[in-house]
């Protein structure tokens, strides 16, 4: 009886061809920059420098969205200054970022929905949500499905970054199916979403597990203090090396802070 050979038996999603030597700067949507969104911003900011050191053509472009003004209760557990409070959060740490790192992204200090057809929030190459509540998912996702935009801004992947107070799942999908080339390793063009992989919503935090609070005390009491900034390093690091190394063999992770566990979810 013939083996399977370790190739056979490994499953690969590969970047999609058009981000793999883009001529144009790789366009990403980053959908709130509360807990989690602040840090991942940050990351995303060293990513582009780091992938144009390494030769990369273009490096990355952002557009951040988040409509809530900088509380009391987000000094510290989210990356803002106290001079910041009453400061859009997107629009300030943009704003910080550009000036620190010399780029030019954007803040848009409003929720990415759609308001009417005449008003659609431009899609991007890679859109990632660290939101709270399962409407604004559900928004993205019909936003991404079926669109048919010039190439800057025409979507391939949904990395969904949520959690609860100490544990939180980490999913990139692809809204659509991409062609995957020809490969001795087996071969999957279509990563199930946040939302494909939970139709009843049920995992996905709810606000009252990351509901608003008015001192940092109180938010320190809803959400451990590093649950937010390790999905987002790890988040940062599959993205990394989907677009560093052009494949992945895990499309999802899934912390427990309790346990110290990150377990996988292979292609």
């Amino acid at each position: 009886m013939e083996t399977l050979s370790k190739q056979s038996l490994v499953r690969r999603h590969y970047l999609a061809e058009e981000l793999l030597d883009p001529v144009h700067n790789i366009t990403v949507n980053l959908i709130g920059v509360g807990g989690t969104g602040s840090v991942m911003l940050g990351l995303l900011a060293r990513m582009h420098w780091s992938m144009l050191s390494i030769g990369h053509p273009t490096g990355i472009s952002v557009h951040a969205y988040d409509p809530g003004e900088i509380r009391e209760a987000n000094v510290v557990r989210q990356l803002f200054q106290s001079s910041e409070i009453g400061q859009n959060k997107a629009t300030a740490l943009v704003g910080r970022l550009n000036r620190f790192y010399g780029l030019n992204w954007d803040g848009v200090p409003t929720a990415y929905k759609r308001f009417r057809k005449s008003h659609t929030p431009h899609t991007a190459n890679i859109t990632i949500t660290c939101t709270d509540d399962v409407e604004s998912r559900i928004s993205v996702r019909d936003m991404l499905k079926g669109k048919k935009e010039r190439i800057f801004n025409q979507p391939f992947y949904w990395l969904d970054i949520g959690n609860r107070r100490r544990d939180g799942q980490i999913i990139l999908g692809t809204p659509k199916y991409i062609p995957q080339p020809k490969s001795r390793y087996q071969t999957e063009g279509h990563l199930p979403t946040i939302l494909d992989l939970y139709p009843d919503y049920k995992y996905l935090a709810s606000e009252t597990d990351q509901g608003p609070s008015c001192s940092l005390m109180e938010a320190l009491k809803q959400q451990d203090l590093f649950i937010n900034g390790t999905l987002a390093h790890l988040a940062a690091n599959l993205l990394w090396k989907l677009l560093t190394n052009y494949y992945i063999e895990e499309h999802a992770l899934f912390v427990n802070l309790d346990t110290n566990i990150v377990k996988p979810k292979k292609v």
